[in-house]
């Protein structure tokens, strides 16, 4: 752990980084952009390394961040899991409608 003023600094400014991308994927998935929220969590993760290895002593300095952040990969994670949910629903409907196609095409 480093408290050097500068990595202090660059923590904070990666932790605002951080919640910016995290925000931006949220209005991605309101978006249906999924390829976009993809990317963006590319570099959300290569960022979570690097906020990993440059965390200064100063913990509870960065509490309220932190708790920020927490809420929005929660926010984020519901949202995903609600999309999916959807997604699945839907694919379940083409299936029916497949096999009714299927039961029914040789009266057509």
């Amino acid at each position: 752990m480093n408290s050097n003023p500068a990595t202090i600094e660059m923590h904070g400014n990666q932790l605002d980084q951080l919640k910016m991308l995290l925000e931006k994927q949220i209005n991605m998935i309101k978006n249906s952009d999924f390829r976009a929220v993809e990317m963006l969590a590319a570099q959300a993760d290569s960022l979570v390394s690097e906020i990993a290895q440059t965390q200064p002593s100063q913990q509870s300095q960065w509490k309220e961040k932190y708790g920020d952040l927490i809420q929005l990969y929660q926010k984020l994670e519901l949202m995903i899991e609600t999309e999916k949910d959807t997604v699945n629903k839907q694919l379940l409907k083409v299936g029916s409608g497949k096999k009714t196609v299927r039961a029914y095409h040789h009266k057509i």
